[in-house]
């Protein structure tokens, strides 16, 4: 029995046809001139004339286009600080990540410095998330909590805030576990 042929075209085929399809539309659209815009009136006109010979009102500041300034060296150095201090936290939270409970004293202490230097990050959440679960390591429940808590308060949404909440808020730190 001869094998039906496939009725699906050929994606190389199709993409081929698009873009065909796209060049000479754009070759069609190529040979048309634009189209202008109407010439301004008469008193458009007399205003234009006199921002070109300097000679303009009051009213023609509003029309002149304000002269690009270029940045200084103030806006470069707070721009580089602005880089460098992100450079710095995103370094801090890469060394959290790759501490991963080895060494929960350091990651705590370095959780504290980042917490510090970067009251407003982004990665606020994450680096309350590697302090809080090293904290547990540590047995040190009450601080492990006022920051899971804290976090969940500030962020509710995040993942690290809700990750947080249903390992470490669900039931309470240093008891033994419930019996369902």
């Amino acid at each position: 029995m001869p094998k039906p042929q496939n009725p699906k075209p050929n994606r190389v085929g199709v993409t081929f046809l698009v873009l065909s399809a796209m060049l000479a539309l754009g070759a069609a659209l190529a040979m048309f001139p634009v189209a202008r815009a109407p010439a301004p009136g008469a008193g458009a006109r007399q205003e234009l004339a006199q921002v070109r010979t300097g000679a303009a009102s009051a009213d023609a500041s509003r029309i002149a286009p304000r002269p690009i300034r270029p940045r200084g060296e103030a806006f470069q150095e707070k721009l580089s600080a602005k880089m460098d201090a992100l450079r710095e936290e995103l370094r801090l939270i890469q060394e959290l990540r790759r501490l991963q409970f080895t060494d929960p004293g350091y990651a705590v202490r370095l959780a504290e410095n980042f917490a510090e230097r970067f009251p407003d990050s982004a990665q606020l959440p994450e680096r309350a998330w590697y302090q809080a679960r090293n904290l547990v390591y540590l047995a040190r429940f009450d601080e492990a909590r006022h920051i899971a808590e804290d976090m969940v308060d500030r962020h509710p949404e995040s993942p690290w805030s809700r990750d947080l909440r249903r390992h470490l808020l669900s039931h309470p730190l240093g008891l033994p576990p419930r019996n369902h």
